[in-house]
């Protein structure tokens, strides 16, 4: 399972516990951190204010270039 920008594996695990639940004797689930860390500034507050980081990304962008980096 994969999660969305600025978010961790604990993230995702809380949104689709109650799948997880329903699907558990069919499907094993598996959660992965994105490999760049965030850090500075907060993109989702509740998710901040619930969920304890680091929080992390997919894609880092090079403010300076402006160009994506995918690891």
């Amino acid at each position: 399972c994969l999660h969305g920008y600025y978010n961790n594996k604990e993230v995702i695990k809380s949104q689709l516990s109650y799948y997880q639940t329903i699907f558990n004797d069919y499907i094993q689930f598996e959660y992965l951190n994105a490999p760049h860390e965030k850090v500075g500034g907060v993109y989702d507050r509740a998710i901040a204010e619930k969920f304890q980081g680091p929080f992390y990304v997919w894609i880092e962008i090079n403010k300076e270039s402006n160009k994506s980096q995918a690891e």
